[in-house]
Order: C-alpha cells, then structure tokens, then sequence
C-alpha cells in the first residue's frame, strides 16, 4: 500500500508494553489511563532509548544496563518470554507470553486471566499457558 505509514517495529513493542501495563494499572489498582497517556508514554520511551542509544554511540558508553537489553536467541530457535500479574486481593492472575524470532520479529503470543491463589502459581500458570500455546501452535522443535 502506497502512501501508508508503518510505525517502526520498536514503537509498536512499545505500544503493547503499555498497553498491557495501563490494563494492568486498571485491572489490579483501579487507576485508570486515557489512550492518549499511554501512547504519549510509548513514544517518549522510544525517543528516550534512541537519545540513549545515540549518546552511547558517540561517547563510546553503554547507558542502558544489560538487565534491560533484549538478546535474540540462536539461529533457527525462539524466544518466549512470559509474564504473570498477581493482585493480593483476588483468586485470579493475568498471564503473557511473547513470542520471537532470532531478528527479534514477533511471530506470536498471548494473554489470559487465570485462577491463582499466590505469585508464585500465577508465574507457574505463565509458564503452563505459554508452553500449551506453542504446542497448539506447532512451535515445537520439529517445526521450527
């Protein structure tokens, strides 16, 4: 399509990050954030790791710590992270998992609201619901 925009794939990791925080804020403490916040927060992030990333390459720095640093996994494997939310007050979590590429592309990933009695289970479920998407998704290792 001629004449489209296509934000860069950063700015759209960005977006669902905040997205997914901004639900959580709702869900979990009752604070609620217009569409607007969170895709003000979404382009200042992405702006401010591109200062960073500059400011680094010109000054020979590494600004951002390694902690925060995404590494791709090995040629012809994926990466699957994964994420639960617990609040104290309720016997159901809220679970992610993101799935990647070794160029670092989405190729997958989902969320659910899951029954959980502590932190601990609702990272456990994580894991469970992440593990049974890929299998339904035929993303084991004869198929990748």
């Amino acid at each position: 399509m001629q004449g489209v925009n296509v934000p860069e794939p950063e700015i759209v990791v960005a977006l669902l990050w905040q997205i997914w925080q901004a639900r959580n804020h709702f869900i979990f403490r009752n604070k609620h954030s217009t569409h607007e916040q969170v895709v003000d927060l979404a382009l200042t992030n992405t702006e401010l790791n591109h200062s960073k990333q500059k400011n680094a390459t010109t000054t020979g720095q590494l600004v951002l710590p390694t902690s925060r640093i995404w590494n791709p996994p090995p040629l012809g494997t994926i990466k699957v992270n994964i994420d639960g939310a617990f609040p104290v007050a309720d016997q159901t979590g809220s679970v992610a998992c993101v799935c990647r590429n070794h160029e670092g592309n989405l190729i997958g990933g989902t969320s659910q609201i899951v029954p959980a009695s502590s932190p601990l289970q609702t990272e456990i479920r994580a894991l469970y619901q992440a593990l049974h998407y890929l299998l339904q998704k035929g993303m084991t290792n004869d198929h990748l």
